[in-house]
């Protein structure tokens, strides 16, 4: 993939890397638990306050509350998508479009 690196871990979940800088990191929160959801966003805003300013930031989340709508628009450069969104296909376009070809720009 043009000198892209794909690595699975735990902070980020996923993150791509190229010439050894980030490029995209991927967090996936899946919960469901509106209860659990500014928990979840703690260790959101830790992974990604560790990423470079440049660096593209997105969240695949079970579910945004209204709170933590608030504050995750705070955390600029974050894209936020929903994981029952994913599961359509459009929903799947739009992501797989923002993450490859806008911010790898590698299709």
């Amino acid at each position: 993939m043009d000198g892209v690196n794909l690595t699975y871990g735990s902070e980020p979940d996923i993150l791509f890397e190229k010439n050894g800088e980030y490029v995209v990191t991927i967090e996936v929160k899946g919960g469901k638990d509106p209860a659990g959801a500014l928990e979840r966003l703690g260790a959101v805003q830790k992974s990604f306050e560790e990423t470079p300013v440049q660096c593209h930031n997105f969240l695949i989340a079970g579910v945004v509350t209204p709170e933590m709508k608030k504050r995750l628009n705070r955390l600029s450069g974050t894209k936020v998508f929903l994981l029952d969104d994913l599961l359509s296909d459009s929903g799947w376009d739009r992501f797989v479009e923002e993450v490859f070809h806008q911010a790898l720009r590698i299709i």
